[in-house]
């Protein structure tokens, strides 16, 4: 199949919703954060799933930006995501940290491992995307 070529800072152009949007290493290499969340947001159906595994602890050098689990659960709040599953993980696939616990905002232990956040979301309505505002 001939692959769709787009510049990720610009919206989307397709008015197509999917159950399920995946960003498995694209995010952090796009310099427009907002425009890429939003266009995320806009191509998910309500009901349908956004998958996030980002760059989060001892990345250095992959790319424009490293995540925090801080990021994903302000998303929620301001578009009323329900959250399903968040923990931390090595690219081997090996879950370092089972749970993220945003409230105790604590992180694994310093280690040379890269460890990436893996968040998956559902989203519940068809509202405007809305830039979060840091809560912490």
């Amino acid at each position: 199949a001939e692959a769709l070529k787009l510049d990720l800072n610009e919206p989307i152009p397709l008015k197509l919703q999917y159950d399920i949007v995946i960003n498995t290493g694209t995010v952090e290499h796009v310099f427009d954060q907002r425009t890429l969340f939003q266009s995320i947001h806009d191509r998910t159906k309500p009901g349908g799933l956004m998958l996030h595994i980002v760059p989060w602890i001892n990345w250095r050098n992959h790319a424009f930006y490293n995540f925090h689990p801080s990021l994903f659960r302000d998303l929620c709040e301001a578009n009323n995501y329900e959250l399903l599953r968040a923990y931390a993980g090595d690219r081997n696939g090996n879950i370092t940290h089972e749970e993220i616990n945003f409230e105790e905002d604590k992180a694994p232990q310093p280690t040379n491992v890269n460890i990436s956040f893996v968040c998956l979301m559902r989203k519940t309505n068809n509202e405007q995307f809305i830039n979060p505002t840091q809560r912490k």
